[in-house]
Formats: structure tokens, C-alpha cells, sequence
């Protein structure tokens, strides 16, 4: 393997990192949200509205003793459970998505390079399956008691070690079967190039039927899709999307 693939890995863990741990905000309003679409389905509000302890005029002092704060309504239990419900849902079509499309992109490969690389690929996709996995218990554990790094919040950011394990268990089989020449001058450059693409490319399988479902969900119709394509095609799309909207 390369010092430029090395790098690559190394970057993206460190970024991958900052993520988690100087933005736990951004990550728990995404989890939120994720649980407030399900419940606006069933027509009640998941999370209470907020209730004010009190109202302070400009006439009143902070310091009556007799002040009782108003407690917190209680959240739906029905719609706290079909809220739960499609989320599981959604982490097993998340993940039912990656094998399928992943599958068929290996077995394209095996049709282009080969069986080797195939099942390499295949070896990505089920890295990146269990990237999906580790992704669902970080999900689970925001909110939690032990969402520390001693506890669910460690077993889910150890999802940004799954990589590294994927191509330094394909440098440590290259190595054992002799498939490369550790005896040279490029004694790091265990892992050949095309093995690497192949792996990397079906560990990041997931974000293809992620990005799908997304667009689906949002909503976006084929000309949006066009409109988004950058260069001409894109503008074009928009051209004819203006057309249409003056004739009708």
C-alpha cells in the first residue's frame, strides 16, 4: 500500500473523528429529527411542547419563595413506539439497501476484473455493512446514561476504525499467501492498486442507496435531479423547466 493511500485513510479518520466529537449537536438535532418524522404521521407531537415555569413581568422579584415550577407533559406512548418502530425500520432497510446494491456492484466487478477483485469488493461491501451497524448504535446511544466514550458511544465511533481493519486485513492476506514482494525496495506497498480501489469502492457502497432514500424522502422529482447536475446538462434541465412553466 502506498504512502498517498495511507494518507488518504489517515485524513479520513481524523475527519471522521473531529465529526464526532466537536459536533454532538449537529449529530443529536439529526437523531431528533429522524424520531419527529414518524411522529407527524400519526398526528401528535412526540416531544412536548415547551411549557414556561413562569411569567416574570417587569413588577415582579426573582426571589419568591413560594414559586413552583410546572412539570414537563409526558410524551405519547403511542407515538413514542410507532416513532421507535419506523425508525428500526429504517436502520434494517438502511442496511437491507447496502447488501443488495452492493452485491450487484461485486458482481460487476467479478464481470470486469475479475473473481479476485469481485470478492474483494464483496469483502468492502461487508465492511461497509458493518459500518451501518456501528453507524445504528451511535444513533442508539445519543441520549443515553452511558453515551460516554466508555460506553455505546465508543462501540459506535469505533465504526472509523472498520477501513483500516478491511485494508490491513487485505495487507496482512497478501502478505501471508505471497501474493506481493515484501523483499524490495516498496516493502509498504503490500496492497496493489487495483485492490485497493475495489475494496475502498465497496466499503463506500452505503452511501449510494443512503443518498437514494434520501432524495426519495425529500421529494425531488427527475427535473430537480437534472437541475442539479453541474455544466450544461443542468442548465439545460432548468431551461426547459422554465419553458414548460411559461406555456402552462
Amino acid at each position: 500500500m502506498n504512502g498517498s493511500c495511507l494518507a488518504l485513510l489517515v485524513l479520513w479518520c481524523i475527519f471522521s473523528w473531529s465529526r464526532a466529537f466537536l459536533a454532538p449537536a449537529t449529530q443529536r438535532a439529526s437523531f431528533e429529527k429522524i424520531l419527529t418524522r414518524g411522529a407527524s404521521k400519526c398526528g401528535k407531537p412526540l416531544f412536548a411542547e415547551p411549557t414556561y415555569y413562569r411569567n416574570i413581568d417587569d413588577d415582579e422579584t426573582d426571589d419568591d419563595e413560594d414559586f413552583v415550577p410546572k412539570p414537563y407533559k409526558e410524551a405519547d406512548p403511542a407515538v413514542l413506539a410507532a416513532t421507535l418502530e419506523e425508525y428500526q425500520s429504517l436502520k434494517e432497510q438502511l442496511l437491507k439497501d447496502t447488501l443488495l446494491f452492493g452485491s450487484g456492484c461485486s458482481a460487476v466487478a467479478v464481470v470486469l476484473q475479475g473473481i479476485g477483485d469481485g470478492l474483494i469488493f464483496f469483502a468492502g461491501v461487508l465492511a461497509s455493512a458493518l459500518y451501518v451497524i456501528l453507524l445504528g448504535k451511535k444513533a442508539d446511544s445519543v441520549g443515553q446514561e452511558d453515551s460516554t466514550l466508555g460506553g455505546s458511544l465508543a462501540v459506535g465511533n469505533s465504526r472509523f476504525l472498520v477501513p483500516f481493519l478491511l485494508i490491513g486485513s487485505l495487507s496482512l492476506k497478501n502478505v501471508v499467501t505471497g501474493a506481493v514482494d515484501t523483499t524490495g525496495p516498496n516493502i509498504l506497498q503490500t496492497v496493489p492498486r487495483d485492490q485497493f480501489v475495489c475494496a475502498i469502492l465497496g466499503f463506500l457502497s452505503y452511501r449510494i442507496p443512503l443518498l437514494y432514500r434520501q432524495i426519495v424522502q425529500a421529494g425531488v422529482d427527475q427535473d430537480q435531479l437534472l437541475e442539479m447536475v453541474p455544466g450544461s446538462v443542468g442548465k439545460a434541465a432548468k431551461l426547459a423547466r422554465e419553458a414548460r412553466e411559461k406555456e402552462e
